[in-house]
């Protein structure tokens, strides 16, 4: 019975499921198509210069590189219009506005009005603002600000659409709080009496209020004191200060009632110099008024910026927040006691040796590199090396081997553990001129040579180091001014030499320069002299007269048992 019935269910199968297929396959088309039927629309809503970008945003293959090329710029589409001139300069405001057009969108029932960045799909989004954040300095921030509220109302679901659009908001926030430039001029012939006026106003105001710490409080100073001390928030303090420096300029603006109170202030303006800084009279506004020299000639307008430092501090902490918010995990990971490397480090690695050098000079201090484990540098270290030599740059890669190495160089007190010298090596192999010039250089001008340090560097110069290299450094090690010669410097130098390493003219003239000026100190070292003699018997066809009197003066101070040997070396090439 069974034999007999098994079979129907197979056969229903095989007649149904083409069916099946099919319609699925249907549904499917019918659904890209209407996707693509939307995309298209909204594209035709895009300026003609941006389309092509757009197209290609929309491929699942899409990244900020590829992106590149197809910028209006690129393509020589800057503008629809052919009356304007064509500029470098993308067309970022028609960008941005459009992206943050709204959209009507049928949602649970009803209808809402959605951005048409949100109705991109979230790859797009994801990509988009990657490329805007890379060229966020060309962004018009207005327009910027706009399109950030706009996306922000729509509700992000996506974590890096997120990130990048925190970083989008605190570049517009910076660039907002730097524009507001708070300035210091002169006192001049021309502004003198505008300078009076508001002094006299001053004098007024604080008539009207107590005196603390004999200074004169004013209403507006009051106003900026108060709404300081409400929120700690560092943007509510800018724009108290900024809303008192709009006072100061009104006060500037305004012509006196009392001619009588401004004649009184003659005296006092002729006979001193005023040299009240803003701390003495508004310790809230923080800005310095001088008067100027009779020979001073000068404008209103000449004035001198005081916020490059407060800018310089803002962004540090900026990219601060920025890199414990991005980089945590990578720096979680690196100070574990086991290092674990996953796909995701790799691919923050990737992003963070591609920062600018001030931003990554402070992710580096963030994220405590000079400090790491000897485990975790070498695990460092391999993973940099690993990567494309074009994927990170020259000085880049120098500040990083300052920063991995050269506090471990200064801290060696005893035999270099083996990690350390793989690390070392490993790095030199890949990244030789940034290691010598990042770490190795520096280290050997600004510190004393020890016993461990030459051990370990000769080691890395033979296991890390090419012939070019090793002269780099042996001329290095020669150049420093002040050196102080010893054993450890002498064994270097010949372990370098022992490497058949070839040198030319100009580093044969140091090598024997230096043998010149330390040769009495070392006169009684018999390691000197085998030095002097390898010089000797490995650069003897190179060795110009003026090298050989030089060698000469060096043997006539030797007190060694080597001294004879030196002098039938020296005669040989004389001959």
């Amino acid at each position: 019975m069974s034999s007999d019935v098994s079979p129907y269910p197979r056969r229903r199968r095989r007649l149904i499921e083409p069916f099946v297929y099919f319609i699925i396959s249907t549904t499917l088309k019918k659904y890209y198509c209407i996707m693509d039927t939307l995309e298209n629309h909204l594209l035709g809503k895009f300026p003609t210069c941006w389309r092509p970008f757009l197209r290609v945003l929309r491929s699942q293959r899409s990244d900020v590189k590829i992106l590149e090329h197809f910028l209006p710029r690129r393509l020589n589409l800057q503008t629809a219009n052919d009356d304007k001139d064509h500029t470098d300069v993308p067309d970022w405001y028609g960008l941005l506005q459009n992206l943050n057009d709204k959209e009507p969108v049928l949602r649970e029932g009803s209808i809402h009005f959605s951005p048409r960045f949100a109705l991109l799909p979230f790859h797009s989004q994801r990509t988009l603002l990657m490329f805007l954040e890379k060229h966020k300095e060309e962004l018009p921030i207005s327009t910027l600000k706009d399109f950030l509220q706009g996306i922000k109302e729509a509700e992000l679901t996506d974590d890096w659409c997120k990130l990048y659009h925190h970083l989008l908001n605190i570049h517009s926030l910076s660039k907002t709080f730097s524009s507001h430039q708070f300035s210091s001029g002169f006192v001049c012939d021309k502004s003198e009496d505008i300078f009076k006026e508001t002094c006299q106003k001053i004098r007024n105001d604080s008539k009207k209020h107590s005196f603390v710490h004999h200074q004169p409080q004013c209403s507006w100073l009051a106003n900026v004191k108060s709404s300081s001390t409400e929120s700690d928030d560092a943007w509510h303090k800018s724009r108290s200060v900024l809303s008192g420096q709009k006072q100061i300029s009104q006060n500037f603006k305004r012509k006196s009632d009392d001619e009588n109170a401004s004649e009184t202030l003659v005296p006092f303006m002729k006979k001193q110099k005023l040299e009240l800084t803003a701390e003495e009279i508004f310790p809230e506004v923080g800005a310095a008024i001088v008067k100027d020299e009779t020979n001073v000639v000068c404008s209103q307008g000449q004035v001198e910026s005081i916020k490059e430092k407060e800018d310089e501090i803002l962004k540090a902490t900026v990219w601060e927040e920025t890199h414990k918010l991005t980089y945590g995990p990578l720096q979680d990971a690196l100070h574990a006691q086991k290092v674990s490397w996953t796909p995701q480090l790799t691919e923050l690695l990737k992003t963070f040796v591609t920062l600018p050098l001030p931003e990554f000079d402070v992710g580096c201090t963030v994220m405590e590199i000079n400090s790491l484990s000897l485990p975790s540098l070498v695990a460092l270290s391999h993973q940099v090396t690993s990567l494309p030599l074009n994927h990170i740059s020259f000085t880049t890669s120098k500040h990083l081997a300052k920063c991995l190495f050269i506090t471990k160089l200064t801290e060696l007190n005893h035999t270099a553990p083996r990690n350390l010298l793989v690390a070392l090596s490993q790095f030199g192999k890949v990244f030789s001129n940034p290691l010598l010039e990042g770490c190795l250089i520096p280290f050997l001008h600004e510190q004393e040579l020890g016993p461990h340090q030459a051990d370990l560097l000769l080691k890395v110069s033979k296991d890390g180091l090419g012939d070019a290299e090793r002269v780099l450094i042996l001329c290095g090690l020669l150049q420093k001014e002040q050196l102080k010669w010893s054993e450890h410097v002498t064994a270097f130098l010949q372990g370098i030499l022992n490497t058949k390493v070839s040198l030319d003219s100009e580093a044969l003239d140091e090598v024997v320069g230096a043998l010149e000026e330390h040769s009495s100190t070392q006169s009684q070292c018999p390691k000197f002299a085998k030095l002097i003699l390898a010089v000797i018997n490995k650069f003897q066809k190179q060795l110009t007269s003026k090298h050989k009197a030089g060698l000469q003066s060096v043997i006539q101070k030797n007190k060694t048992f080597l001294k004879n040997a030196m002098n039938v070396a020296l005669k040989k090439c004389m001959t």
